[in-house]
C-alpha cells in the first residue's frame, strides 16, 4: 500500500511540473526507485494513476464536504456545496491533467464523470441519495426549482458542468471556471 500510495504522489508531482507528456513510466520508477515490474503490478497504465488520484480524492474529501454541509441550512447553497465539490477536485489538477484524466474517463465506462441518473447510482449511490434528498427538501421549501425532478436537475448540471470542464482543460484555463459554473448552477437550480 505505500508503495502504490508513493507511485501515485510521485506521479502527480512529476505530471503536474513536467506536464502529463513529458513524463514516462521509466521516470516514476527512477524517481520512486523501483522496477518497471512493481509499477505494472499497482498500474495497469499511466491513465490508471490519473483515475486513482481522482478517486482517492473525491472519497476522502467527500466526508469533510457532507460535514460542512449540516452547517448550511439553505438547500441551493447545500447543493452548490456538492456540486461545487467536484469542481474543486478537478481544479486540483491542471487543464492538461484534466483532459488526461477526462480521456481516461472514457475507458473506464464513463464511471468518474457520469451525467445520467442511472449511471450516478450505479457508482455513486450514496451521493446519489443526499443530492436526492436535499434537492426534494429544497424543492418543497420553495429554494430549489420544482419546475423538473430532482434528478433532471442534476443530470442538467452534470452536462453542463462536463462541458465547462472540457472548455476550460481545452483553452488552458482561459476562464473563470468556478464562477461560470456558480452562474449555470443558478441558472438550473435557483427557484422559478
Amino acid at each position: 500500500k505505500y508503495l502504490k500510495k508513493k507511485l501515485l504522489d510521485t506521479a502527480i508531482d512529476l505530471f503536474m511540473e513536467h506536464g502529463y507528456e513529458n513524463v514516462s513510466v521509466d521516470m516514476i520508477c527512477k524517481a520512486c526507485n523501483v522496477t518497471k515490474g512493481s509499477f505494472y503490478h499497482h498500474y495497469p497504465t499511466k491513465d490508471s494513476l490519473l483515475v486513482d488520484y481522482y478517486e482517492i480524492r473525491t472519497n476522502e474529501e467527500m466526508t469533510d464536504t457532507l460535514a460542512e454541509m449540516v452547517t448550511i441550512t439553505d438547500s441551493l447553497e447545500q447543493m452548490w456545496k456538492i456540486c461545487n465539490f467536484y469542481l474543486e477536485c478537478n481544479l486540483s489538477l491542471n487543464p492538461e491533467l484534466n483532459i488526461h484524466l477526462m480521456n481516461a474517463n472514457m475507458t473506464h465506462e464513463g464511471k468518474l464523470y457520469p451525467v445520467l441518473m442511472e449511471n450516478i447510482e450505479k457508482y455513486y449511490p450514496s451521493v446519489a441519495k443526499i443530492i436526492e434528498k436535499v434537492t426534494r427538501k429544497g424543492q418543497e421549501n420553495k429554494q430549489i426549482n420544482d419546475t423538473c425532478s430532482w434528478d433532471v436537475l442534476f443530470e442538467l448540471y452534470c452536462a453542463m458542468y462536463h462541458g465547462l470542464l472540457i472548455e476550460w482543460s481545452t483553452t488552458n484555463g482561459s476562464f473563470d471556471i468556478t464562477e461560470k459554473s456558480r452562474q449555470f448552477f443558478l441558472m438550473i437550480y435557483s427557484p422559478k
